[in-house]
């Protein structure tokens, strides 16, 4: 960070950052089992195209953000309604897909992991 760095900067670091850690779990659960090339998401990170895309990229995944960015509470009121009321408002589902290479991935993951270094061994230090 630098006196230039401006509020854009630190949203996009951190949405990449959740991207990035996001990468790292994906890897362990593949480890375990095949959860296939395309992932759904929801919920209030799925608002942001930037962020699918990133994601995306870094996972080599496509993503699925489906019509609802609440799908917790659309079930919900789907359950609650049902049958009296047909709940609508379902828009159609988005896919994100990888659109760099893996060289371009593993350099901001190698990034990523070097900032992630930096701030362990910084934290360490005493002032």
């Amino acid at each position: 960070m630098t006196s230039a760095t401006t509020r854009r900067d630190l949203q996009q670091s951190l949405l990449e950052g959740i991207a990035l850690q996001s990468r790292q779990v994906i890897a362990v659960i593949e480890r375990a089992a095949n959860i296939g090339n395309v992932l759904s998401v929801d919920g209030g990170l799925s608002a942001s195209d930037y962020f699918l895309q990133f994601f995306s990229d870094v996972t080599n995944k496509i993503i699925r953000r489906a019509g609802s960015t609440e799908l917790t509470a659309y079930g919900c009121a789907s359950l609650a309604a049902h049958p009296i009321i047909p709940v609508s408002g379902m828009t159609q589902d988005t896919y994100y897909h990888p659109s760099i290479n893996e060289r371009e991935v593993a350099s901001r993951v190698d990034r990523y992991e070097m900032a992630m270094q930096a701030a362990i061994e910084l934290g360490g230090r005493t002032m």
